[in-house]
């Protein structure tokens, strides 16, 4: 069963081209293994700088200012200007992700592992054209925990969950699809690297006057969710002059 994810370009690495159904995992992986691809290589984009990256600024309309940073920095008796990095890192529970599908003839069932069975019961019901009250998504055991629970990853609604559904429909029969531990790192998201920029000002004992904060952040190619950094600092602090900024780099060819 091949299926495309709207185009003809592998946006990132680990991205499914293909899924295989059988009568039990070993044969499953079996067959997998034996599915050969051809690809025209291209030249990935995976730095933050990369040249070629197209930048955005303020693309959710999130960038804010008041007060006049500028002369307040100039005038602050302290000042203080870094830049810091975080690389990008991986959401991984301990729990593999897991899904069973089953149809009844346009009513489907989904056992899950997601934190919000909600937002996959609507996702399900628009891509297979069928009424939310057909859909049912049961999660009995996973919770939002850093061990047992999704850790974050299970916020967001994956492929995985879209083809066992599919393949469900396509044989006729209950489908389970169970993430491999690699899979779990190219599958079901991560939390991206950023860059920030950040200058402060401040008098002697302390009181803040100033704060300048620039966030740069790595987003999918063709995606649209992002965690955003500088935005929060509007609000966290006491200081009358603050400007926040928020930059994405579309050059990340990975979930």
């Amino acid at each position: 069963m091949e299926f495309s994810a709207g185009a003809d370009r592998i946006l990132h690495y680990g991205q499914y081209v293909a899924v295989v159904v059988a009568g039990t995992a070993e044969e499953a992986t079996a067959a997998a293994r034996r599915v050969e691809a051809e690809y025209e290589a291209t030249e990935p984009r995976l730095d933050l700088h990369d040249p070629r990256a197209e930048v955005l600024t303020d693309p959710f309309e999130m960038d804010s200012s008041r007060g006049d940073v500028g002369a307040a920095l100039a005038s602050a008796e302290v000042t203080f200007e870094a830049t810091y990095t975080t690389v990008d890192n991986t959401n991984n529970p301990l729990g593999l992700f897991t899904t069973v599908a089953a149809w009844d003839g346009e009513a489907l069932t989904v056992h899950d592992s997601t934190q919000w069975p909600d937002a996959l019961r609507t996702a399900l019901a628009q891509v297979f054209g069928v009424p939310e009250s057909g859909v049912r998504v049961l999660v009995p055991f996973v919770g939002g925990g850093f061990v047992g629970g999704g850790f974050g990853a299970g916020l967001r609604v994956w492929p995985h969950v879209m083809l066992a559904a599919l393949a469900a429909r396509t044989v006729g029969r209950p489908v389970k699809l169970v993430l491999t531990r690699p899979e779990m790192f190219t599958g079901v998201g991560h939390r991206t690297a950023t860059e920030q920029h950040i200058k402060i000002g401040a008098t002697r004992d302390g009181r803040l006057a100033a704060i300048d904060h620039e966030s740069t952040m790595t987003l999918q190619m063709e995606g649209d969710n992002f965690e955003p950094c500088a935005s929060g600092t509007a609000y966290a602090y006491a200081c009358p002059n603050v400007s926040t900024r928020e930059c994405l780099s579309l050059n990340f060819s990975k979930y």
